[in-house]
């Protein structure tokens, strides 16, 4: 719960998977315009390591090492929204902002799921999602109670259904 008293921290998750060139310049040239903004000078944006590299020199860009430490640090998290990096966000009581990447059916699935279910918000480019960010950070409660919604979810399912399929002859 210290989260909802924490300053503006905003986590952009792009994941492992390969990003071609023509996304990876797209998202580079959108990042670059959201550190210059004014509005952003005082959050701290933690980025892959990938996208890391190109704006280490920014006084508030940080590098992501998805730590248990630096989940607890966010308050929001703009992500591609693979399983893993959505299971941790909402386990740990982080907003999501889902990026929709045409590539991937994967992706494009579980942002409609994440919209649909209202455990965040869809956005079409990173600018749009920073947009959306700024909203929720500037009003406390829809993040508290995006914070208790998550809270209420069941977790760890994957470990149950492991032990189910061990315990179960063949």
């Amino acid at each position: 719960q210290g989260r909802l008293n924490c300053k503006k921290n905003i986590l952009i998750s792009l994941g492992t998977a390969y990003l071609d060139r023509k996304h990876l310049i797209q998202f580079e040239k959108q990042i670059n315009l959201i550190t210059k903004n004014r509005d952003f000078e005082n959050c701290k944006i933690y980025l892959d390591k990938i996208l890391y590299n190109k704006f280490a020199r920014y006084k508030n860009v940080y590098r992501a090492d998805y730590s248990g430490a630096m989940f607890k640090k966010m308050s929001i998290a703009i992500v591609k929204p693979g399983l893993g990096i959505i299971n941790d966000c909402l386990s740990h009581g982080i907003y999501l902002i889902s990026v929709e990447l045409p590539f991937n059916r994967e992706y494009s699935s579980n942002s409609n799921l994440i919209n649909k279910n209202r455990l965040g918000k869809n956005s079409k480019s990173l600018i749009e999602a920073f947009k959306i960010s700024l909203h929720i950070l500037n009003e406390k409660q829809k993040l508290k109670e995006m914070f208790y919604r998550y809270k209420r979810l069941k977790w760890n399912g994957e470990n149950n259904l492991y032990n189910y399929l061990r315990t179960t002859k063949p």
